[in-house]
């Protein structure tokens, strides 16, 4: 199965310099409105 996210300019940047996805996605806060994912802290997450 093939995914595909559109990233903005900044995360393209990062995926081509770094050759690597370390610096894409951001921390996420939980937040029982949006969903019940448990997000564990100082870890990025990208949602598709």
């Amino acid at each position: 199965m093939k995914v595909f996210r559109l990233c903005n300019k900044d995360e393209v940047e990062n995926i081509l310099n770094n050759r690597n996805f370390d610096k894409v996605g951001h921390e996420c806060q939980k937040d029982s409105s949006k969903n019940t994912h448990q997000y564990s802290p100082n870890k990025n997450y990208m949602h598709f």
